[in-house]
């Protein structure tokens, strides 16, 4: 089987490529590359291609209706897809554990770290998020990261001047943890990672760190998403032991060309006044918004 597409599905994968482009958050270029590698493999269809030379009328059959379908829903669940696939995962994890620190080590930092829609979402704009939340981490003896992905792996150490003395990220995910824990083992300091779920209860993390009360907690684009898939469990991150919580959402949806920032604002708000939190201020970047709250009183 040749490996290049009948230039007939090459212009029917343009077009699907364009269409794709134009509803979800990935580039025409891209899109048609992965439509081209999954066509490149359908015999029936390239057979198919090979007697029916007109686009047009191609298009009108089954079989690639079923393909360009099939093709599109990819593109979609591979966007949607939150974590790096295992191999991607394990090879980055690897390249860390084998960094020296400095260069090689914030290099491959990045790239984990990257691999991840979360902090891949916020790479673009990490500089600005960094600096409108400042504020609240900059003077942190202890910091906790709630539901941390690998952002830990882009926090900015070299800024809080030793004054940060635990940075504790906790996530149901253990492959994340077990990145963070790489990361501290080659530059050993204050992060630390630990498997815990919001439905373990505070008490089971403070087992595990020995810390009862931190000085701020990191909430990132996790309100909505409690909201949206546990909402019982709202209660229990609004009582994270923390005296200011840090509480963003994303301002675009996760694979289609949506703004859903009105509606993640809105829930975070919603979250802040059902649980008596003070609202300090409000901040936007690109790509994420975001609400600094602390304790009345705090």
């Amino acid at each position: 089987m040749s490996d290049a597409l009948e230039p007939v599905l090459a212009q029917l994968a343009e077009q699907v490529a364009q269409e794709a482009a134009r509803r979800y958050r990935i580039g025409a270029d891209q899109a048609r590359a992965r439509i081209e590698g999954s066509w490149l493999s359908h015999q029936a269809l390239r057979a198919l291609a090979r007697k029916t030379p007109s686009p047009r009328a191609l298009a009108r059959t089954r079989l690639y209706r079923q393909a360009a379908s099939q093709a599109k829903k990819d593109i979609y669940y591979r966007l949607r897809r939150y974590r790096p696939q295992s191999d991607e995962f394990s090879e980055g994890l690897e390249r860390l554990r084998r960094a020296a620190a400095g260069a090689e080590c914030q290099a491959a930092c990045e790239a984990l770290a990257r691999s991840h829609a979360s902090t891949a979402e916020r790479w673009p704009d990490l500089d600005g998020f960094l600096e409108r939340t400042h504020p609240v981490w900059g003077d942190c003896a202890t910091l906790l990261d709630i539901g941390c992905g690998l952002m830990p792996l882009l926090f900015p150490f070299d800024r809080v001047d030793g004054r940060l003395q635990r940075y504790v990220a906790c996530d149901r995910d253990a492959r994340c943890i077990e990145a963070i824990n790489a990361y501290g083992q080659v530059t050993p300091g204050v992060l630390e990672g630990h498997v815990w779920d919001i439905g373990d209860g505070w008490e089971a993390l403070a087992t595990q760190t020995g810390i009862q009360r931190y000085d701020a907690a990191l909430l990132l684009k996790l309100v909505p998403v409690v909201a949206r898939q546990q909402p019982r469990l709202l209660a229990m991150l609004a009582d994270a032991p923390a005296d200011w919580l840090v509480v963003t959402g994303s301002r675009q949806a996760l694979a289609r060309r949506q703004d859903i920032s009105r509606r993640e604002r809105a829930v975070i708000g919603s979250f802040a006044k059902r649980h008596g939190l003070v609202v300090e201020s409000e901040f936007e970047t690109p790509s994420e918004l975001g609400l600094l709250m602390r304790r009345p009183g705090g």
